[in-house]
């Protein structure tokens, strides 16, 4: 990526990457910060997909263990489930979150 290419970019983790790699760590952090609020905004009025909030309550009460892996933040992830009442019946909430210049 070149100098300017993440003002060009129409995907955020390439701004992500610039900022993380060009910037000072708290000014990389609050394009992070804005991109996670950007994202529970989006997933506020976005659909699941069909079938998943049922395949999500058979594996519930079979007791499997659910994982989500997603390029999101920790923040719309939970927005998501919570809002589609995806988290009804978990036990457990456990994060893994690359962040950096790695993401």
């Amino acid at each position: 990526m070149g100098d300017h290419a993440a003002s060009y970019s129409e995907d955020p983790f390439d701004v992500l990457r610039y900022a993380w790699t060009r910037l000072q760590p708290e000014q990389a952090e609050a394009g992070e910060r804005a991109l996670a609020a950007y994202e529970v905004d989006a997933v506020r009025v976005a659909p699941p997909t069909p079938g998943a909030a049922e395949a999500v309550a058979a594996l519930r009460v079979s007791d499997h263990t659910i994982t989500i892996v997603s390029n999101n933040s920790e923040a719309a992830i939970g927005a998501f489930v919570e809002g589609h009442d995806l988290m009804a019946g978990w036990t457990g909430w456990s994060v893994g979150l690359g962040r950096g210049p790695t993401i």
